[in-house]
């Protein structure tokens, strides 16, 4: 499955536990199937004068671990 994610940087090897706090979701790389959404995301108004970087990576859903928390 390829996903995207929009940024300032090519990200050749994201880390999970390395943000800002106060996004939507907290810490993490925040990637999506939507082109175009990541290309938004690269394209912020913050991002003006910046280099614009679409990264496209291969996810492979059977090899990720998943594990419940739950939370208060």
């Amino acid at each position: 499955m390829k996903v995207f994610h929009g940024s300032t940087v090519i990200v050749n090897a994201p880390l999970v536990g390395v943000g800002r706090r106060n996004l939507d979701f907290g810490k993490g790389f925040y990637i999506t199937d939507l082109k175009e959404q990541a290309i938004s995301w690269a394209s912020r108004h913050l991002n003006t004068n910046n280099l614009q970087i679409l990264n496209v990576y291969e996810f492979d859903k059977e090899g990720v671990q998943k594990d419940s928390y739950r939370y208060k």
